[in-house]
């Protein structure tokens, strides 16, 4: 899904809960739609 999208374009050095974050974000603004 989302996150392992997002986590392939993301450096290495990101923590999970840096990821989780951002993923959370972005489904949000998916949700928009």
């Amino acid at each position: 899904r989302v996150r392992n999208e997002v986590q392939k374009r993301l450096p290495k050095e990101w923590s999970e809960e840096e990821i989780a974050q951002l993923t959370e974000m972005w489904e949000q603004l998916k949700d928009d739609d």
